[in-house]
């Protein structure tokens, strides 16, 4: 089976559990299992770090990496699930630029030897013209970056231009992704981006589109000319531009997987309706939750899609799937890098629980992300900061970088482990359905 990607906007962790198929079994393991994916992104997901509980982050079979913001509570919040028994990330980090401080380490991110940081991030020059602080820019919990010996994901929330005061935030923060993005791929990395960018595309991509053009007098290269727009698209292979591409962008480094891998004259393609004016039943939205990877990695795919059918009020999943099994194999490697070990969860419960666990002697000599039961969490880290909830047992190996595609010759196939686990029970108040913020 190939290896598969899936990002959604949850609008509130707790949300999905407020709507079928999930209401009757609000476990995330069930969750997941509906999903029927190696890899969630998950953004929006309004808590503080307080709040999380333990169905939340001990999910039985699964790795968790999150970023909330440090500073408004119950806003933003990136999430990013891995399936242990598909894949093993080397290093995971939060934010964009490499300014935030890892756990347990003295030096932000981008001050750490190259063997322990995925590298890539924006120079002093780029950093300067982003017209934005750096700090604040990283500090909102927008960006999850784990990378596995294939590439690096970055599970993204782009800042929405809700009521028209954020405007240069929200510039600095695609100018940010885009220098990262640029960067890493001038390393020889191959990069996996995914989330919700709040950004449409083209013109195709929004039902809004002709009422906006009209109301602003706007022609189509004016709409094109949007500076957000325009930077979205100068990263995307077939990209439209207006007029002449920006210095240091000449060349487009991303591919929409959906949209020009598997359904390029497709209309009506939306991820995100305005629920105050009940826009999903006649599906006047707009696409701005994206799947997208380097140009190289075009081979690489065997379907992408929007995940038709599952609830009513929230956005829509966008799922990608792999179509090269060595890539499987490549992904199911046990190399945790670069990942520190952090305290564990101040929750008594949980820390009884977690010591009877970590006392327990191992009868395996794989690591322990491939025993059930045996994977042990950090603790939380202070707000602001990226925190993963991992094996504590996990073997550290040096990342490899490679390029191109992945041949069985060169990785040796393994198969994975069985997909199966343990059910676990979630526990906590059910919450109705949230206003996701509104895009413009």
């Amino acid at each position: 089976m190939a290896l598969r990607i899936t990002t959604w906007n949850v609008n509130g962790i707790r949300n999905p559990f407020a709507h079928p198929p999930w209401r009757d079994r609000r476990a995330f393991d069930a969750m997941f299992a509906v999903l029927d994916a190696d890899v969630v992104v998950m953004q929006e997901l309004k808590i503080q770090a307080k709040d999380l509980r333990d169905d939340m982050v001990l999910v039985p079979g699964w790795d968790c990496f999150f970023s909330l913001p440090k500073h408004k509570k119950g806003y933003s919040g990136v999430a990013i699930y891995t399936r242990q028994a598909s894949c093993a990330p080397i290093r995971a980090e939060e934010g964009l630029l490499g300014v935030l401080t890892p756990p347990g380490a003295s030096r932000p991110y981008r001050e750490l030897p190259p063997a322990q940081s995925i590298g890539g991030y924006p120079t002093a020059a780029q950093t300067e013209a982003l017209g934005a602080d750096p700090a604040q820019l990283d500090a909102e919990g927008r960006c999850v970056a784990v990378e596995f010996p294939a590439f690096v994901l970055l599970g993204v929330y782009a800042p929405a231009n809700s009521n028209g005061l954020r405007d240069g935030f929200r510039h600095g923060f695609l100018r940010a992704l885009d220098a990262r993005v640029r960067n890493l791929a001038r390393a020889g990395k191959n990069v996996v981006l995914a989330g919700d960018l709040n950004v449409a595309r083209a013109e195709v991509d929004t039902a809004r589109a002709a009422e906006m053009l009209r109301k602003e007098g706007l022609t189509h290269d004016g709409y094109m000319a949007s500076p957000n727009r325009r930077l979205f698209n100068q990263l995307l292979e077939g990209g439209e531009v207006a007029g002449e591409r920006d210095a240091g962008r000449e060349d487009a480094v991303l591919w929409d997987v959906v949209r020009d891998g598997f359904h390029p004259g497709r209309r009506g393609m939306f991820t995100h309706w305005e629920q105050k004016i009940n826009a999903r039943p006649g599906n006047f939205g707009s696409r701005i939750d994206y799947v997208l990877s380097s140009v190289a990695m075009k081979d690489w795919w065997a379907d992408a899609n929007i995940q038709e059918g599952l609830m009513v009020g929230i956005p829509r999943v966008v799922h990608t799937r792999f179509a090269t099994p060595a890539l499987r194999a490549w992904l199911t490697r046990p190399s945790f890098s670069g990942l520190r070990p952090l305290p564990r969860l101040r929750r008594p419960e949980a820390s009884r629980h977690l010591q009877r666990r970590a006392a327990a002697p191992s009868r395996h000599h794989e690591p322990a992300r491939h025993v059930r039961g045996r994977g042990a969490p950090s603790r939380l880290v202070p707000k602001g900061h990226a925190f993963a909830f991992r094996p504590l047992a996990a073997r550290v190996r040096p990342a490899a970088q490679h390029q191109g595609h992945v041949s069985k010759a060169a990785l040796g196939f393994e198969r994975g482990a069985d997909r199966s686990s343990s059910p676990a029970r979630a526990h906590g108040e059910r919450r109705g359905p949230q206003r996701r913020e509104r895009r413009v």
